[in-house]
């Protein structure tokens, strides 16, 4: 099997920049996530999750600082922890750190929305962006 590479995605004004790390189980999130259209922003992270989900890490962190991020998105996010959950929550340790500003209290919702959907652990932590 050929082994997967890891993917970077550059920041813009309306996407976050992406670290997905392959051989560290690490897959990072930082930024703004508000993209006109999400479909073309998240099938490559999609395409990746899909080929990453065949032979994973033993431990998987996902660490989001989103500064804002709007429905869509959200939802996507949402489908990619689901997708871990289900196919991995039994074979894999999952762990997903939150990151958002003090004084930002809809950035802390909305961690906390993502992640009432699911049953993983998650860390909550204030941050500066």
């Amino acid at each position: 099997m050929k082994k997967l590479q890891n993917l970077t995605i550059r920041s813009t004004f309306r996407t976050p920049e992406i670290n997905l790390d392959a051989k560290n189980g690490i897959l990072s999130f930082s930024g703004k996530c508000i993209p006109e259209n999400p479909v073309p922003f998240f099938a490559p992270i999609n395409d990746w999750i899909s080929l990453f989900l065949q032979n994973p890490t033993e431990k998987i962190v996902f660490d989001f600082a989103i500064e804002y991020i709007n429905t869509s998105s959200l939802m996507y996010l949402h489908g990619i922890l689901r997708d871990f959950q289900d196919r991995l929550s039994q074979a894999a340790e999952i762990i997903i750190n939150w990151y958002y500003e003090a004084d930002d209290e809809d950035g802390l919702e909305t961690g906390r929305t993502l992640t009432s959907m699911i049953k993983l652990p998650v860390n909550f932590a204030i941050t500066s962006f």
